[in-house]
């Protein structure tokens, strides 16, 4: 009786730790990216120091970098990397202007793929970008970009998101600096990623 109580009682400690194991791998997994969708890579090449407009600019809507597969469809890159650079530093990243471009971008810190469980909030611009962009500076530092959220410097192992929106897009993306190289190569890992509720446009149905 004894050794039948006692099997009894290893089949369920087995059966606990085989639903911890269960509860841990889906944190992690939602946690690596929403919804647990491995993160693409991709390297950009500073525009400042290669020259290259295909090399510096990345398509989230297309995957590729610039338009190096669809020619036709030049200058629908979204972000660039190494092009405005407000204190002479290659790493900065800045988001397309024309065609009705009101994309924004923000640093969220130091972060990464699992600790990422939703998708900030971050509304669009209220008017489309022209492109002009103005600085502070106090004691040779940047201190403030106006428009906010277009010009924003690229720091290894931060993560950024960044709320893609134009005449022909509306989608979020989410990336990670993996590294940045002092010849002015730039890695990122990204994903798109859900909107979160509050800026669904239909979110007020739900209310």
């Amino acid at each position: 009786m004894k050794r039948r109580y006692f099997r009894i009682a290893l089949a369920c400690l087995a059966l606990a730790a085989c639903a911890a194991i269960d509860a841990r791998a889906q944190e992690e997994g939602e946690g690596s990216g929403l919804s647990g969708t491995p993160a693409q890579t991709a390297t950009l090449y500073s525009h400042h120091v290669h020259r290259d407009y295909d090399r510096a600019s990345f398509s989230f809507e297309l995957g590729v970098l610039g338009d190096e597969k669809f020619p036709e469809r030049r200058a629908r890159y979204n972000l660039r990397y190494g092009g405005m650079s407000p204190d002479g530093s290659l790493h900065w990243f800045d988001v397309t202007n024309g065609r009705d471009a009101r994309s924004q971008l923000k640093d969220l810190g130091a972060l990464n793929w699992a600790d990422v469980y939703h998708t900030p909030l971050l509304f669009a611009s209220a008017t489309p970008h022209d492109g002009l962009m103005s600085y502070s500076y106090k004691e040779g530092d940047v201190i403030e970009i106006s428009p906010a959220g277009v010009n924003i410097r690229a720091v290894a192992g931060h993560m950024y998101v960044m709320h893609v929106k134009d005449s022909d897009s509306d989608f979020y993306v989410m990336f990670r600096v993996e590294s940045l190289e002092p010849k002015g190569e730039c890695t990122i890992s990204w994903k798109r990623v859900p909107p979160p509720d509050a800026d669904r446009p239909d979110a007020g149905a739900d209310r």
